[in-house]
């Protein structure tokens, strides 16, 4: 069974979509905010690190997430989730830089599996003009998660 996870357009716009393209994430487009920071887009655990803002400047819609660029590898994180076993596509719209798609397993305590991280390939992204950014997956079992993004320390500010 296949899944869609159409991620980040305009500045991040994400969605995941099952085989009959019902989506599964909410606020995939960043269009809700609430006291300054992206709705669903803040995890309990520790895979989401990143300073984000909200911008103006989206791919679509009226709103994107910016991720600020740190001396260290920093992440964009959506809440976490279970997933069932299967293949994931995360798909979205980025600028700027270096994007790398993924997601980290939440262990049974809340955390982030630290040493588990699953990455899809560096995307290099055009200053101005927006990329498409895909990254597919296969979950062996049943797994909770965090979906990320990996903002690279080499990277400036970069838009989602």
């Amino acid at each position: 069974m296949k899944k869609t996870l159409l991620s980040f357009i305009a500045f991040f716009a994400v969605a995941l979509f099952a085989t009959a393209q019902v989506n599964l994430i909410e606020n995939g487009d960043f269009e809700k905010w609430t006291d300054g920071k992206p709705d669903n887009w803040t995890t309990a655990s520790s895979a989401g690190n990143a300073t984000l803002s909200q911008s103006k400047d989206a791919h679509s819609g009226e709103n994107a997430v910016s991720v600020a660029s740190a001396s260290s590898n920093k992440r964009i994180g959506y809440k976490e989730i279970t997933l069932k076993a299967g293949d994931y596509t995360i798909k979205f719209w980025a600028k700027g830089g270096q994007a790398c798609p993924g997601y980290v397993p939440i262990k049974e305590d809340g955390t982030a599996d630290g040493n588990n991280y699953k990455y899809g390939d560096y995307a290099t992204l055009s200053a101005t003009d927006w990329t498409e950014v895909t990254h597919t997956f296969t979950l062996e079992a049943t797994t909770k998660l965090s979906l990320v993004i990996m903002n690279p320390k080499s990277n400036k500010d970069k838009g989602y």
